[in-house]
């Protein structure tokens, strides 16, 4: 074994370590409302939403633009909720349930 293949496979392990942790620290909830400062949200690629657990209660978290554009999120939208060194933020949630308009 090459040490381009150990560290490449060195790499894949931390990588999948480190999603394995994210995902059992995160809770899932639903998203409830949107704040609707508009210019915040101009200034700001970070909102603030409301988001309700899955185990009850309702938390404000902040919603980074980029994740928002890239889960197409809405309110209605099951995310995960994770608890960072800048307060709890939004992260797109694995596994979401299909929430298709499709008529």
């Amino acid at each position: 074994m090459t040490i381009e293949t150990a560290t490449v496979l060195f790499l894949i392990i931390l990588f999948g370590a480190a999603e394995i942790y994210r995902f059992r620290r995160g809770k899932r909830g639903v998203i409830v409302a949107v704040d609707e400062s508009s210019l915040a949200q101009a200034m700001l690629p970070v909102f603030q939403v409301r988001v309700r657990l899955n185990d009850g209660p309702e938390v404000t978290a902040a919603l980074n633009g980029c994740v928002a554009c890239l889960g197409r999120l809405k309110i209605g939208d099951e995310v995960k909720v994770c608890d960072s060194r800048d307060g709890l933020v939004i992260d797109l949630a694995w596994f979401r349930k299909s929430r298709c308009d499709c008529g």
